[in-house]
């Protein structure tokens, strides 16, 4: 789009170039699409991780697919003709991703080669019809680009613009199309879709619409993603313990017949999520029930397994472990704050511990936040149409931060202290300082 995003101006002296290395030929009907690119950016993220955005494969289009009930609504007493195919070649020297300041699209540079002089009377131009679900300026779409119009025709170029971008028998054209990063908010992905056309106009009110390209690019949220988990490599994993639902998202231990009580367990239901690069955010719910169970029929360890899939960037989805213990202390029947089992993360440096009553289920919150860190940048500032320095390519990592909100028979606290004493809890009904917790089995 032109005014809608700044027109950017490429002064013909640029299109010496555009011939330098064909990588890619499509046929046309009678016209060629070459693109002359040598190294196109496909995919650029924002710099802080948020946003990604991709270019979609340009394609030929015909000159039957040309807009002609749109053009003629708004130029009511204009005429077009179609079903020609354009004769020349249409060579693209430029067509990247990419992000400047706040905003991320794409960015174009194409040159259409008449191949010979057009009719007498005839001179060559562009129209350019837009389709997204993320108008600009009070349009909807489709319309005709520019938007709002820098003049009363429906070309791309106005008549003082023409000359600087016609060499010739060749015509130049150029686009940066972009969208702020916040519109993500409310549009997700915002879709841009450009159907570009050679045209030869009369100089009056007819236009002879010939074949052209389409073009264009989504931007979606990197970060937009879920997890899941499982539960694997407990310790000790046979007899005497008493397993069950390993390598799943709901793992048990322990021998609870002789009470009457099921075994204890903890199982894992991960979150969607969508947050920005370093935001807190809950990765899903951890649940936890506290059985009564014999002695040596427990697990003292297991591992958490988690996956994290991205649904834009999918080549990014990872996978974090973290080793378990498994706190089966003695009960008394005196205290049920002493009473409480507890599981503690002994790796990754996390160190909260979740603890949840006897004979009771609880379910806390695993936050954690992604890191993102730009690999690869690639500085388009020197570029004709303004980008400026942006990454081609994201490492996101992932930390886990602590425990959210407990629902149920339970409470968190941010360290272990294995000291004798009494239990002190905050006036929230947290528990803030652990005391007297016995890392022991319980008796039979």
């Amino acid at each position: 789009m032109k005014s809608l995003c700044s027109k950017a101006k490429i002064h013909y002296y640029s299109i010496s170039i555009f011939m330098i290395f064909t990588v890619m030929v499509a046929a046309v009907d009678a016209s060629t699409i070459s693109i002359t690119d040598p190294n196109p950016v496909t995919r650029a993220f924002s710099s802080d991780g948020a946003a990604v955005v991709t270019t979609v494969p340009i394609t030929g289009i015909s000159s039957s697919s040309f807009n002609t009930g749109l053009v003629t609504s708004e130029y009511s007493s204009w005429s077009v003709n179609t079903g020609t195919s354009s004769p020349g070649t249409f060579s693209v020297s430029s067509y990247d991703a990419g992000f400047t300041s706040s905003s991320g699209g794409a960015q174009i540079q194409v040159t259409y080669d008449n191949g010979s002089p057009v009719s007498a009377g005839q001179q060559l131009q562009w129209v350019q019809f837009i389709s997204t679900n993320s108008p600009l300026g009070g349009t909807s779409s489709p319309y005709i680009d520019p938007r709002p119009n820098d003049d009363t025709l429906p070309f791309y170029w106005t008549s003082a613009e023409l000359p600087s971008y016609t060499s010739g028998n060749s015509l130049g054209f150029s686009d940066f199309s972009k969208r702020s990063i916040s519109q993500l908010s409310t549009t997700d992905p915002i879709e841009w879709r450009a159907n570009l056309f050679q045209v030869q106009w009369d100089g009056a009110t007819t236009i002879t619409a010939n074949d052209g390209l389409q073009w264009g690019w989504d931007m979606k949220s990197a970060t937009e993603g879920s997890a899941s988990g499982e539960f694997v490599n407990p310790s000790p994993s046979g007899p005497p313990a008493v397993l069950s639902g390993v390598g799943t998202s709901n793992f048990t231990w322990g021998d609870g017949s002789a009470f009457g009580s099921p075994s204890s367990s903890l199982s894992f239901v991960g979150n969607s999520f969508n947050p920005a690069p370093g935001d807190v955010f809950s990765l899903g719910t951890l649940s936890y029930y506290n059985g009564t169970i014999a002695e040596n029929t427990q697990a003292d360890f297991v591992d958490l397994f988690l996956s994290v899939s991205f649904d834009n960037v999918p080549d990014k989805s990872t996978s974090i472990e973290t080793s378990l213990s498994l706190i089966n202390t003695l009960n008394y029947g005196v205290d049920q704050w002493a009473d409480a089992d507890y599981v503690n993360f002994i790796s990754g440096g996390y160190n909260h511990s979740f603890h949840v009553f006897e004979g009771q289920t609880a379910q806390v919150e695993l936050l954690a936040k992604i890191v993102a860190n730009a690999v690869i940048p690639q500085d388009k500032s020197t570029d004709l149409l303004g980008f400026g320095t942006f990454a081609t390519d994201m490492l996101y990592s992932f930390e886990l931060i602590g425990f959210g909100d407990v629902t149920g028979g339970g409470f968190t606290t941010s360290t272990v202290v294995p000291e004798p004493g009494s239990l002190i809890l905050a006036a929230s009904g947290l528990l803030t300082t652990v005391i007297n917790l016995y890392r022991r089995r319980k008796d039979t």
